[in-house]
């Protein structure tokens, strides 16, 4: 038992190692740029090592993908599960790992590798969309209904991407205009909610 959690472990690990090497390289070469030799390369382990977790350099694509959007998964549970907080509360917590380290915290970085793929090459992200934005989408939704009570404007339950469009607005000013205009990603965000959720 102890030996089948020492080699999960490691599995683990290696896969980690893997996905912040795929991170790298991506992100300084574009996903029709960057090789899987030289992601094999900076993580330490032998370009088959990739195949045999991800199958294609599609699969590890969309495994970076999931590694952000799956802890997230888990925290929107959380939040749906506990009934108490106000809708603020809620979008606080949940954008939480979006505006962590100022816009620039893995998740982040991911979420606009992403989107920059996209642009390009729309089929490479539709399981993003389908993994991640559609459930969000379907989050905040239900954090609307919940918060019936506090009696948020109708338009946020036509658009619920109101609720998220200030943070993709500073991820993406961070990955463009970080060294010359810094923005302060979690500050606009609340300045945000104090524009459509003022506090009573």
């Amino acid at each position: 038992m102890a030996q089948q959690t020492k080699c999960r472990k490691k599995t683990e690990a290696r896969r980690e190692a893997i996905l912040d090497a795929a991170l790298e390289e991506f992100a300084a070469k574009g996903y029709a740029g960057a090789r899987m030799e030289d992601i094999a390369r900076r993580a330490g382990v032998a370009k088959g090592t990739l195949y045999l977790h991800f199958g294609d350099k599609e699969g590890l694509f969309n495994g970076l993908a999931e590694s952000a959007f799956a802890p997230m998964h888990a925290l929107a549970k959380e939040i749906l599960d506990d009934k108490t907080p106000t809708l603020r509360e809620r979008l606080l917590r949940f954008c939480g790992p979006m505006l962590d380290e100022q816009g620039c915290s893995r998740t982040a970085r991911i979420i606009r590798l992403v989107w920059a793929e996209g642009l390009h090459n729309p089929k490479l992200v539709a399981p993003f969309y389908h993994g991640l934005v559609a459930p969000i989408l379907e989050l905040h939704r239900e954090n609307l209904r919940l918060a019936a009570h506090e009696h948020p404007h109708p338009a946020l339950q036509r658009f619920p991407q109101l609720l998220v469009s200030p943070i993709m607005q500073g991820l993406l000013w961070q990955g463009m205009f970080k060294d010359k205009a810094p923005l302060d990603v979690k500050e606009l965000y609340i300045a945000y909610l104090d524009i459509i959720l003022p506090e009573k």
